[in-house]
């Protein structure tokens, strides 16, 4: 019953995926999906933060993890990944997991290096809306041979092998039929622990951030490029938008940092159940005087932010010197 919840539909088993490019003759391939009651931009939270020494990968962590246990909370400072970036598989990697590429809230490609100009694993988290507000999770992983060298290569000095690597050393030395028959009962045995992790932890944020504010509605992500763009959206009973708000960044001179907010809200839109000409009056007032300490608020813990960090860089330069 548990593994059927990660079944993957014959459609989605055969739709092409970027990942498909990436490991065009692979040793080994799955696909595996999983429907979840919250939106994608609920889910993507949790997958944007995966990676060892990160929130975890949501899966038996006494195997892929180390023995740390997951995160059950969205972590804010790990929401921000771009491509070239590291999601370690395992705590302390540099060069596995890299972001190859990102588009939130939809999709998440991560590749390992084979050493030879290509990839020895490719894996893609993919977000689909469905109906009811909900998410289809697709996940599709790929190995090409290159795989087992990596496998069978002795680790580095000092590098304390976790579990899920010793298994891989095994695996690799296996015959080929045996080693994808083998792998393909692991792999779905901790995809399917990975799905629902995520699965549960998306449907239990979702609840939490609507019974505990008692919201049913509210403003929904349109355009997002992280450290650049933010565009919201509130959508209308009737369909379209009553209001968008978009935030920009854009660098000025001398390493600071512009940011301009605009709101606008569709013509003829009942706001509080006033008539147009009151609302826009009322409205606009009120939404100087908030908008106003919004801006203050970013601006004021942005520039401590980087006050802390430069106070911290300029205590390791002052121990370093010491030493």
């Amino acid at each position: 019953m548990a593994f059927a919840t990660c079944v993957a539909t014959a459609f989605e088993q055969r739709r092409p995926l970027p990942v498909d490019a990436m490991v065009p003759d692979p040793l080994f391939t799955s696909t595996h999906a999983i429907a979840i009651d919250a939106a994608p931009d609920q889910v993507w939270p949790w997958i944007v933060q995966m990676g060892a020494g990160r929130a975890g990968w949501y899966s038996w962590d006494a195997i892929d993890n180390g023995g740390t246990p997951s995160a059950r909370r969205v972590v804010p400072e790990l929401q921000t990944v771009i491509p070239g970036d590291v999601m370690p598989a395992v705590r302390g990697a540099t060069d596995a997991f890299l972001v190859a590429a990102v588009d939130p809230p939809r999709d998440l490609v991560l590749t390992v290096p084979d050493g030879h100009g290509g990839h020895a694993v490719a894996w893609e988290h993919v977000l689909e809306p469905i109906d009811g507000g909900r998410t289809r999770l697709v996940v599709r992983g790929r190995a090409s041979a290159h795989w087992l060298d990596l496998a069978r290569a002795q680790p580095p000095a000092g590098h304390h092998r976790i579990f899920i690597e010793r298994a891989y050393a095994v695996l690799a030395h296996l015959p080929r039929p045996l080693l994808i028959g083998v792998a393909t009962f692991g792999h779905r045995v901790m995809e399917a622990r990975h799905l629902r992790g995520i699965q549960r932890r998306s449907t239990a944020s979702g609840r939490h951030r609507g019974s505990a504010a008692g919201v049913t509605d509210g403003f929904t992500l349109l355009t997002f490029e992280p450290e650049r763009i933010l565009v919201l959206g509130w959508t209308a009973p009737e369909g379209g938008y009553v209001m968008t708000w978009a935030f920009v960044l854009e660098e000025t001179e001398h390493g600071s940092t512009r940011l301009s907010v605009r709101v606008r809200v569709r013509p003829g839109a009942r706001i509080c159940g006033l008539p147009w000409w009151a609302a826009n009056c009322l409205v606009s007032v009120i939404h100087f005087v908030m908008q106003r300490k919004q801006l203050i608020g970013i601006a004021r813990r942005a520039e401590l932010t980087m006050s802390r960090s430069s106070a911290f860089k300029m205590a390791d330069r002052q121990a370093a010197c010491a030493r």
